[in-house]
C-alpha cells in the first residue's frame, strides 16, 4: 500500500489527447450563409418606381390625383379651386370637367370642360402644349380695374413675404403688376358657349366706397391660333353685349394680339391689330365724350354709393356676390 499510494501519478498527453483538447478547424460548406439584403431591397424599389411611372396617368386621373391637381393650382394662384374630375395619359390629351378658380372676392374663371391635346409628359415640363383645345361654358370674371390699380391677376397672385427694410435703407419697390412671366403656352384654342363679366370699380373720395360697374358678355364664341405668346398670334370673337336681362346687341372681332415679344407681358408693348364690327348697340349719351374728332357715343351707367343701410341689395339681391361670401 505504501508503494501504490506514496508514488506521484504521471500524466503523460498522448497525441489522441491533444487532437481531442484543440481539434484542428475544419471548413464547412454545407451550412447556409447569410446574404445582404440591399439587392433585393433596391429591386423592389426599383420595381415599385417603375410601377408608378407606368401607371402615374392613372393615379393623376384618381381622386388622389385630383387633390394634388387642385392644390397645385391653388398654390399658384390664392384661389379656392374645385375639380370634379381629370384625366390624362403620357402621349395623348388631358380632359378638366367642371373646373372653377375663385379669387378671395369669388370672382374667377370657371368651365364646364376643358379638352386638349396635351400630355402629361409635357405638362410636367411646364411646357402647355394644348394642340387643338375646346373649353366648353366658360365663365370669366375679371375685374379690369377695383379702383385701386389692382385686376384679377393681382388677386391670384400667391402671398409672398415682404422683407422689412433695417435702419437706413429703402425698401424694395413692390412687385410690378404690368408686368408677368408669360407661361409656355402654345395650341389653338376654342371657346364656346362662354360668358365674359367685367368689372370696374370707383372708389369714393373721403368714405373709401367702392363703386362697381358691370359689363355682361354672352354667348361667346371665340377661337385663338398661338404658335407662342411671345410671337404674334391671331384670334377672333363673337359675343352678345347683355345689360342686366336685356341684351344690347353683338359684337364681333377678329385680329392679331402681338404682346411685345420679351419674356414678361407689359402693356406698354402691346400691340393689337383688330376689326370690330356689330349691330347696333343701344346708348344714351352721345355729348359728353369727345376725342378731338368726333363725339363717341357712349352707354353711362348710374353710380350706386354701397354702404351698411343697402349693401345687401345692392351686392347679394344685385347678384355681384352670394351671402355665404360675406362675412
Amino acid at each position: 500500500m505504501a508503494d501504490v499510494t506514496d508514488e506521484s501519478i504521471r500524466y503523460t498527453d498522448s497525441p489522441m489527447d491533444q487532437e481531442m483538447n484543440f481539434p484542428n478547424p475544419v471548413v464547412r460548406t454545407d451550412l447556409p450563409t447569410r446574404r445582404s439584403r440591399w439587392p433585393r431591397v433596391l429591386l423592389a424599389g426599383a420595381v415599385f418606381g417603375l410601377l408608378v411611372l407606368i401607371f402615374l396617368p392613372q393615379i393623376m386621373s384618381s381622386k388622389v390625383g385630383r387633390r394634388l391637381v387642385v392644390s397645385n393650382i391653388a398654390g399658384k394662384t390664392n384661389c379656392k379651386v374645385t375639380l370634379d374630375s381629370f384625366s390624362t395619359s403620357w402621349f395623348g390629351g388631358t380632359t378638366l370637367r367642371f373646373l372653377n378658380i375663385s379669387d378671395p372676392a369669388g370672382r374667377g374663371i370657371a368651365a364646364k370642360s376643358i379638352t386638349t391635346q396635351a400630355s402629361l409628359w409635357s405638362l410636367l415640363r411646364g411646357r402647355y402644349k394644348l394642340g387643338n383645345c375646346t373649353i366648353d361654358g366658360l365663365h370669366f370674371e375679371y375685374v379690369v380695374d377695383d379702383g385701386r390699380g389692382s385686376d384679377t391677376f393681382d388677386f391670384m397672385k400667391p402671398q409672398s413675404a415682404t422683407p422689412t427694410p433695417s435702419a437706413g435703407t429703402v425698401a424694395p419697390p413692390a412687385p410690378s403688376t404690368a408686368q408677368r412671366l408669360f407661361p409656355n403656352l402654345s395650341g389653338k384654342i376654342k371657346i364656346t358657349d362662354g360668358t365674359v363679366v367685367l368689372h370696374r370699380g370707383t372708389v369714393q373720395p373721403k368714405l373709401y366706397n367702392t363703386t362697381w360697374q358691370q359689363g355682361r358678355l354672352e354667348n361667346v364664341e371665340a377661337s385663338f391660333d398661338i404658335e407662342s405668346l411671345d410671337r404674334p398670334w391671331s384670334y377672333t370673337f363673337a359675343a352678345d353685349s347683355v345689360e342686366g336681362d336685356k341684351p344690347h346687341g353683338s359684337i364681333t372681332s377678329s385680329g392679331t394680339v402681338d404682346l411685345g415679344g420679351a419674356s414678361t407681358i407689359d402693356p406698354k408693348l402691346v400691340k393689337v391689330d383688330a376689326a370690330l364690327s356689330g349691330k347696333t348697340v343701344t346708348v344714351n349719351d352721345t355729348t359728353t365724350y369727345k376725342n378731338g374728332v368726333k363725339v363717341v357715343p357712349s352707354y353711362l351707367l348710374k353710380p350706386v354709393v354701397v354702404d351698411k343701410t343697402n349693401w345687401e341689395k345692392i351686392l347679394i339681391d344685385g347678384g355681384y356676390y352670394k351671402k355665404a361670401q360675406i362675412n
